[in-house]
């Protein structure tokens, strides 16, 4: 009995899953192609020295004195400049990273990527997306209003973890046939969905500080109020949904049949070019081709 049940084990896990390799081959050679057309856009349009102040948040002490008692308590000190965020090379990098990975998927370690297809994985694009998603987020939380050094650390932390819960569910949900998952779909989405939880948290941060920038304004020297221009509103909530897109596919890959799953590997492509090419595209036009800041905000970064 034992015997036949270890059989059975040993049967599924190596279910060999349909991936056209040539058509994977042509499409990640087409995205190593568009991305890398992004990132060299961005480096030889855009000011490669434009960057904004990253600020830290510190607090000091203050001692409390009275006739009664003597004490202390922590207060925020006043914001200083701690570090750079450089616009025009963090939009060519995540753009430039998508393209390198493409470019390995379809040449270098091509075999590995479609071998892993084949068993149900894609390492190769959770390690992209682990990185490219989390710089990503640093550009967007900034242009959203989280300028503290804390903040942008926290966010770029939930973002990774984020897509390596991704990865993770990919390692549970594993195929019994061509047709059927092993396992419950409770069990199988266990990860998926305990992925949403650094998600939100990442994103209600990055929605809060937004709306309370957007709801800001001033009064320019020449008496016109100044408020938080509309190609802003287009980069965080187009992105918004965007990256939200990309855990609703994994989440009909993984209702269809095994089969199929080469097919969500295809729509990633796309949504990745999607959320790359319009983020970049909307920095590059009202941003980075500016030479400033002070387009997104009334004050100017540099003299704060």
């Amino acid at each position: 009995m034992e015997s036949v049940t270890h059989s059975e084990m040993k049967e599924t896990t190596e279910v060999k899953l349909p991936v056209p390799a040539g058509t994977l081959r042509k499409w990640n050679g087409a995205m190593f192609l568009f991305h890398a057309i992004f990132g060299f856009i961005a480096l030889g349009m855009g000011k490669r020295d434009l960057k904004v102040p990253v600020y830290g948040s510190k607090v000091g002490i203050e001692v409390l004195a009275s006739n009664a008692t003597r004490g202390w308590k922590q207060v925020p000190l006043k914001p200083e400049r701690v570090s750079w965020l450089y616009l025009t090379v963090l939009v060519a990098s995540f753009s430039l990273l998508s393209s390198f990975f493409h470019l390995g998927n379809a040449f270098i370690w091509r075999k590995q990527y479609i071998k892993a297809l084949e068993s149900g994985y894609a390492p190769f694009r959770w390690m992209e997306y682990s990185i490219s998603a989390s710089v990503m987020i640093l550009l967007l939380s900034y242009i959203s209003g989280s300028i503290v050094m804390n903040t942008q650390v926290m966010l770029f932390g939930l973002t990774f973890v984020t897509m390596i819960f991704g990865h993770l569910h990919e390692v549970i949900c594993r195929p019994k046939s061509l047709d059927e998952w092993q396992g419950s779909k409770l069990w199988r989405l266990q990860a998926h969905f305990f992925g949403y939880i650094p998600q939100c948290f990442a994103w209600g941060i990055v929605i809060a500080q937004f709306m309370e920038g957007a709801s800001a304004s001033t009064i320019d020297a020449s008496g016109e109020e100044r408020k938080m221009p509309t190609f802003v509103y287009v980069i965080v909530f187009g992105e918004l949904l965007v990256f939200w897109s990309f855990g609703i596919v994994q989440l009909l890959v993984s209702l269809k049949p095994p089969s199929l799953y080469y097919k969500g590997e295809i729509v990633y492509m796309w949504l990745s070019l999607f959320a790359k090419g319009l983020l970049a595209l909307l920095c590059l036009s009202n941003v980075i081709l500016a030479g400033g800041y002070a387009e997104i905000y009334a004050d100017d970064a540099d003299t704060i």
